[in-house]
């Protein structure tokens, strides 16, 4: 049979090529004429590999209605710009993600990132991520429950230019050019440099560019990670765990200020979450006390309003809250004494360091001073729903006056103070039945110090008992 010209193969190729030239010109006309709105949905796909279309509405700032992105979203896929995956197992419907096909990504390298694309035989640097480095390989549950954590937190990163990234973008490396600890997620602390850049152009971002070509684009930009994300599905063991926890410590100095761990399959009434918290205890009790470290763990509810309250308030957690005021305190103190008849209650300065004074292992937020027939020492702790850190300075104190160290008073109490009952109900507790819990709002409607609660624990079955302090 004579071959025709349409069967040549080399036809063939060339017929191929100009199909796919123009399937993407005609792709990129469709995207700049609406570049506003579409530039910043591949770079959220460019960023986080895969995502919903309620996780684009929520990371976007383009789109007011979620319809529209909806009805845009399938569009650009109908023109080959998007990929759609539906996705079993995350809930009672699939669940349809969008990535970037390879016309999304070619935009992204020619029009918005602007530089060459990528071909590994004849490139030694490589100026963007490729497909392969966006497929989130079979890990979508993982993935999906990470990704809406950070969609809840959006615009406190955003709004606030706190640059974040997956770990690959940003391999953590200890003093032998070694990786050690991967976490799902890095938030770094802002940088005037970045800031400048993306004044400029929000397409700027460092970490659009991988790694090792990033210090060619961007010289003398030095980044420091804020905060660790990692997102728990109940697969680890403690042993896991721990061993998770070292890593971070092999490092000469802890390579992040704050980790937050959230476990989105169960409320912070589940005893996954008390395992977590022990392993961070064993872990990094010290660091905890000492201030190195700021460790924030529970569902994903608290989790997200605790790191949002972080970031809003520049690494003040607690820099809104009226309970952390001394002359509220020292008011509502003083107005106890009306009550106690043989003696009096004494809001300690605010200045003076009982950690010196009686080689305590961690300083209290506040002390409180019980003189008559019984002289007693409140030590107080701020308390935030997820916040770890004054549950690990509480319990050491309460390890170490257990076991006889203060002998200079008659009685020691360590008292959790939160802005409110709701917040100590929504806590994680662990089996802690000797602390004593405030809540701040109940204290301030009686006008005095003294209302207090403990968790008693005993045949499996947990009550709220009211007790006078």
């Amino acid at each position: 049979m004579e071959t025709t010209y349409q069967d040549n193969p080399a036809v063939q190729l060339v017929n191929e090529a100009d199909k796919r030239n123009y399937l993407f010109e005609e792709a990129r006309y469709l995207v700049q004429q609406n570049q506003k709105c579409d530039y910043p949905i591949l770079m959220l796909l460019y960023h986080h590999r895969a995502l919903t279309a309620d996780q684009i509405f929520s990371m976007s700032d383009t789109y007011s209605n979620s319809n529209s992105l909806r009805n845009r979203l399938n569009t650009l896929h109908k023109r080959k710009v998007l990929n759609s995956n539906a996705r079993h197992g995350l809930g009672r419907l699939p669940i349809n993600f969008y990535s970037l096909s390879s016309l999304g990504l070619r935009i992204i390298t020619e029009d918005i990132l602007q530089v060459e694309e990528y071909e590994p035989e004849l490139d030694e640097d490589k100026y963007h991520y490729t497909l392969e480095d966006l497929k989130i390989r079979g890990h979508y549950p993982h993935h999906y429950s990470l990704q809406s954590w950070l969609a809840g937190i959006h615009s406190h990163l955003e709004g606030q230019q706190f640059l974040h990234c997956e770990w690959r973008r940003f391999p953590l490396m200890n003093d032998n050019d070694e990786v050690r600890y991967r976490p799902d997620w890095l938030i770094f602390n802002q940088n005037e440099k970045a800031k400048r850049l993306m004044e400029d152009s929000s397409f700027d971002n460092p970490l659009y560019i991988p790694y090792l070509a990033r210090g060619k684009v961007f010289e003398d930009l030095s980044m420091e990670p804020l905060m660790s994300v990692e997102c728990d599905r109940g697969s680890m063991t403690r042993s896991d765990l721990m061993e998770k926890w070292k890593m971070v410590k092999e490092y000469s100095d802890i390579p992040v200020e704050s980790i937050v761990m959230f476990y989105p399959n169960g409320s912070n009434s589940t005893s996954r979450h008390s395992n977590i918290r022990e392993t961070m205890f064993r872990a990094f009790n010290e660091d905890m006390g000492e201030g190195r470290l700021m460790l924030f763990e529970g569902d994903e509810v608290s989790t997200a309003e605790c790191v949002k309250k972080y970031l809003r308030n520049n690494k003040d957690l607690l820099a809104e809250e009226e309970m952390t005021n001394f002359e509220s305190l020292r008011k509502l103190v003083g107005n106890q004494n009306a009550d106690y008849i043989k003696g009096n209650y004494i809001l300690s300065q605010e200045d003076f360091s009982w950690e010196k004074e009686l080689n305590i292992p961690f300083e209290a937020d506040r002390t409180i001073l019980k003189e008559g027939e019984v002289n007693e020492i409140q030590f107080v702790y701020f308390c935030y729903p997820g916040w770890v850190n004054p549950i690990a300075k509480a319990r050491s104190l309460k390890k170490w006056l257990k076991e006889g160290n203060l002998s200079l008073f008659d009685k020691a109490s360590v008292v959790l103070l939160y802005p409110n009952k709701e917040c100590i109900q929504s806590d994680v507790h662990l089996k802690d039945n000797e602390l004593f819990y405030v809540a701040f709002d109940e204290i301030q409607t009686q006008s005095k110090w003294g209302k207090a609660f403990q968790r008693i624990s005993k045949d499996r079955r947990v009550r709220w008992e009211e007790v006078a302090l």
